[in-house]
């Protein structure tokens, strides 16, 4: 099996491509909007996007190199590689849903609420295919997707803190035993926040921390048993001072 000694090439990536054509398509959408309140509206709104080109990672195979003792003991064999490029287009369609509004009727401090939610709904097809030949959605869109953030202004006090979901989507297509599969991105939510306070005019002090419940990003391939790899990331927190001059 060759040379164990040495670093043997299982499979390769290809950052960049220069020769790539844009995202381009052709989007239509509608909106409607009630300003129920000062301060406070309600959104409704659907979108259509018929995507000519695409951009996706893509997975094809190229041929075994030696080995780092300058040895190919698979030749004629192939390895995969990972590339950046362009795909076919395909539809993308869905709805939006939104609520926004300061909470300036509660008494004294309690003013300074506010609250901004979101909700869009997509759907579609590209043009990749699965490891049993099912049309997969465009690459990077997620089916559900919610953004949510309770606000506070209130003299020179600011704070927020902010959520954010994001259901499973396509990222791509690799081969599994010599068949190409669907490369999936696993749900996420990410929760930040922040507190700043102004000193005065030109000075305010600030606390912000993101990631507060330590979610990790996490990559399958076709099937949800069968990952890929793990980004875990920690909370990270700021103090800081901001001054103008």
């Amino acid at each position: 099996d060759g040379d164990t000694s040495s670093f043997q090439y299982t499979r390769a990536n290809e950052y960049g491509n220069p020769n790539m054509n844009p995202w381009r398509s052709d989007n239509l959408d509608a909106s409607l909007e009630w300003y129920f309140v000062d301060g406070g509206m309600i959104t409704i709104g659907t979108f259509r996007v018929d995507v000519e080109t695409g951009i996706a990672n893509r997975t094809i195979q190229i041929d075994t190199v030696p080995n780092s003792n300058g040895i190919n003991y698979r030749p004629g064999e192939t390895i995969d590689l990972t590339v950046l490029d362009n795909v076919e287009g395909g539809v993308i369609k869905g709805w939006e849903l939104g609520y926004q509004q300061a909470y300036d009727f509660l008494p004294g401090a309690w003013s300074g609420l506010g609250t901004t939610i979101n909700y869009t709904y997509t759907t579609g097809t590209g043009s990749e295919k699965d490891f049993y030949g099912k049309t997969m959605p465009m690459a990077d869109n997620s089916k559900n997707q919610v953004n949510a953030v309770l606000w506070y202004e209130y003299n020179q006090w600011q704070a927020r803190i902010a959520y954010n979901y994001r259901s499973e989507r396509f990222i791509g297509r690799q081969w599994n035993d010599g068949n190409p599969a669907a490369f999936m991105q696993a749900p996420t939510a990410y929760v930040d926040a922040s507190v700043s306070y102004d000193v005065n005019d030109n000075v305010s002090v600030y606390v912000q921390g993101t990631n507060l419940t330590k979610e990790y990003e996490e990559t399958y391939m076709q099937w949800s048993d069968v990952k890929v790899n793990q980004n875990i990331y920690e909370a990270r927190y700021t103090v800081g001072v901001r001054a103008k001059f």
